[in-house]
């Protein structure tokens, strides 16, 4: 997936299926050795997102003054494998919903 479907897969997001949800977008590039690893690794680039995903909600959420348990967040990534020009250019695009939402009474986490 180039950046110009990236974009395009962003703004659907944006503007059809979640259009009153405020969003927030956040792009991450890695360092040439970690591009390496990823591509032969791909299960460690999970892990990564799973780490990059729970920094960003632990910081919108303390942000807008709920903790872990009362506030519930979510979010959406495109991962970019390769540039325009055939190269390995691994991104992360994680778009969110601005501030985290009060976790309504009786809802749990899902591990």
């Amino acid at each position: 997936m180039g950046p110009a479907r990236l974009v395009e897969s962003a703004a659907l997001l944006v503007d059809e299926v979640l259009p009153y949800e405020p969003m927030r977008q956040w792009v991450l590039s890695f360092p040439f050795q970690l591009r390496f690893l990823f591509a032969r690794h791909p299960e460690i680039m999970s892990q990564v997102l799973g780490i990059v995903y729970r920094a960003i909600a632990t910081h919108l959420t303390h942000k807008a003054g709920y903790t872990k348990t009362t506030a519930q967040t979510g979010a959406v990534t495109l991962i970019q494998r390769f540039g325009s020009a055939l190269n390995l250019n691994i991104h992360l695009m994680c778009m969110d919903a601005r501030m985290p939402r009060m976790r309504k009474s009786g809802a749990h986490a899902v591990p």
